[in-house]
C-alpha cells in the first residue's frame, strides 16, 4: 500500500501535473480571497475552503484520478498490478493516499495565507475542523476519481465523469433522501458554516469506504477476465 502510494505520489512530481494542480489551488483561492476582499471587505477562510471544495477540488481531482487505473488498462499494464506482491485492497487504498498527499501539498502551502491574514482577524477557532474536514471530503472525492477510473480506459472519460459526478451538487439539488448522501460539496458547506455534525463525518466516510469497495469488486472482475 505505501509502496504504491509513494510511488504514483513521485509520478505526479515527476510530471509537470503535481506542479499545475498545486497551482491551480493555490491560484483559485488567491482569487476567491481577493473577490470576498473586494466584495464584503473581509476574509473567512472557512468561505475560501468552502467554495474550493465546491468548484476547484473536483477539477483538481479529475485530473489527479484520470490515470489512476485508466492508464493502467490501457497500456494493458494492469496485470503487473494484479501479479505485484501489493493485494487489489492494497493498490486501491494506495493509489487514493497519494491522490490526497498531492492534495495535501496544496492544503499546507495555502496555510501561508492563513498566517499572513491572521493579524487581520481573519482565523477564526472553526478554521482547524474546515481543513481536518477538507482533507477528509478529499478522500471522498479521491475514491470517486479512482472508481471511475478503474471502469474506463480513457483517461479523458474518467476525468469528465469524476468533475461532471462532484461538481452536480453546486448546480443541482440532490434533495433530502437518499441521494442527498452523494451530495458531498453540500455536506462539507455545512461544516464551512459551522454546523459540524458526526453524521456527516460518518457520511463521507461510508461514501469512501463503499467506492473503495466497488472499485475492488471492478478490479477481481478485470483480474479474472485476465
Amino acid at each position: 500500500m505505501w509502496a504504491i502510494a509513494k510511488k504514483d505520489f513521485k509520478v505526479l512530481f515527476y510530471s509537470p501535473i503535481g506542479y499545475i494542480v498545486t497551482a491551480i489551488f493555490l491560484a483559485s483561492m488567491g482569487i476567491i480571497m481577493y473577490l470576498s476582499t473586494v466584495g464584503i471587505r473581509a476574509i473567512d477562510f472557512n468561505t475560501v475552503y468552502e467554495y474550493i471544495a465546491k468548484f476547484v477540488l473536483p477539477i483538481l481531482i479529475g485530473l489527479l484520478t484520470m490515470k489512476s487505473f485508466s492508464e493502467e488498462k490501457n497500456k494493458d499494464t494492469d496485470k503487473i498490478l494484479f501479479t505485484a506482491s501489493s493485494k487489489i485492497a492494497g493498490i486501491i487504498i494506495g493509489k487514493i493516499i497519494a491522490i490526497v498527499m498531492a492534495i495535501g501539498v496544496s492544503v499546507l502551502l495555502s496555510l501561508v495565507y492563513c498566517l499572513l491574514y491572521a493579524k487581520f482577524g481573519a482565523i477564526n477557532s472553526r478554521l482547524l475542523i474546515t481543513i481536518a474536514c477538507f482533507m477528509l471530503l478529499v478522500v471522498a472525492y479521491a475514491s470517486v476519481g479512482v472508481m471511475i477510473s478503474s471502469l474506463t480506459e480513457n483517461q479523458i472519460i474518467a476525468a469528465l465523469f469524476t468533475i461532471l459526478f462532484l461538481l452536480l451538487p453546486s448546480f443541482f439539488s440532490f434533495g433530502t433522501g437518499a441521494f442527498s448522501y452523494l451530495a458531498l460539496s453540500e455536506m462539507y458547506s455545512l461544516i464551512c458554516e459551522g454546523l459540524f455534525s458526526i453524521n456527516i463525518l460518518i457520511a463521507l466516510i461510508t461514501f469512501s469506504i463503499t467506492c473503495i469497495l466497488l472499485t475492488y469488486v471492478e478490479m477481481i472482475r478485470n483480474k479474472k477476465l485476465n
